[in-house]
Formats: C-alpha cells, structure tokens, sequence
C-alpha cells in the first residue's frame, strides 16, 4: 500500500512541475506539449 501512495505522490509531483513548466514556456508548441502530457485523470483532481 505504502508503494502504491508513493507512486500516486510522485505522480502529482510530476503533474505539478509539467504545469510549471508549462506555464512558464514562451513558445506556444512548447506550451500545449507540457498541456497535452498530462494524464486525463489529472483534471478531475
């Protein structure tokens, strides 16, 4: 169980940081990369 919320965390973490990263690219294909990478189940979070 512990293995299964350290990769659930993980795996926001790394949401997290593809949205910072997404937010701050300046280049519009650069910016729906990083969008279009998340997971689908993200935005019912």
């Amino acid at each position: 169980m512990k293995d299964y919320l350290a990769q659930i965390e993980k795996l926001r973490k790394d949401a997290a940081e593809r949205a910072l990263i997404r937010d701050l690219a300046t280049v519009p294909a650069k910016r729906e990369v990083f969008d279009s990478s998340k997971p689908q189940w993200w935005s019912t979070c």
